[in-house]
């Protein structure tokens, strides 16, 4: 069990932040584990029960900023 359970980003460029952390984190051996519909969101992991990591689209439509 971890202690840390997720790890989230947001990005003002999602296409090459998905690129960028799908090929880090494969050498990670994770593998995108969930992808919102509507496509704001995307998760990456090993398995069920081990921390992740998430990349997303700012919820406001605005620009990822800071904080």
């Amino acid at each position: 069990m971890s202690i840390l359970a997720y790890s989230m980003v947001g990005t003002n460029n999602f296409e090459r932040a998905r690129k960028f952390y799908g090929e880090l984190l494969s050498d990670l051996n994770a593998i995108e584990t969930f992808v919102r519909p509507d496509g704001g969101v995307v998760m990456w992991g090993r398995k069920p029960g081990e921390a992740f990591f998430a990349i997303a689209k700012p919820a406001d439509g605005g620009t990822a900023t800071v904080g």
